[in-house]
Parts: C-alpha cells; structure tokens; sequence
C-alpha cells in the first residue's frame, strides 16, 4: 500500500522490503497493526464505543489537519 502511495505521488518504484529502511533513514516508522486475539477478552460494547468516540475520532481529527494518511491493511 505505501509503495503503491510512494510510485503515485513521486512516480519512483521501491522494492517493499526497502521502503522500512527508507522510512527509517527518513526518520519515520513502520508499524503494523497488531490485534488481539479473539476470545481472549470479553467483549465489551461499551469501550468499543468510547474507544470509536473519543480515541478514533481525535486519530481522524490529527490526521486531517496534517492532511496525513491513515493505512490500514
């Protein structure tokens, strides 16, 4: 996804295995979502929401106003 993002804005094609280390010389990180395993905690509706309310909507807010991208994969 980022080498795709990488090849459309700068027109520049970047083996996926280097854009970590090109990240990294950039000062930047690559972090991979990590999730839980299911089952291993009770589910809990009500931290969810809260966690959709206040934690994600204020990612989303950062994120816009430094018009950056947010990637999921």
């Amino acid at each position: 996804m980022i080498q795709e993002l990488i090849l459309q804005q700068f027109n520049v094609f970047y083996n996926a295995h280097y854009i970590s280390e090109l990240l990294k010389q950039m000062g930047f990180s690559y972090q991979k979502a990590r999730f839980a395993v299911g089952g291993k905690k009770p589910n809990n509706a009500t931290k969810r929401q809260q966690w959709i309310d206040n934690t994600w909507s204020e990612d989303l807010k950062l994120a816009k106003e430094k018009s950056a991208y947010l990637f999921f994969e």
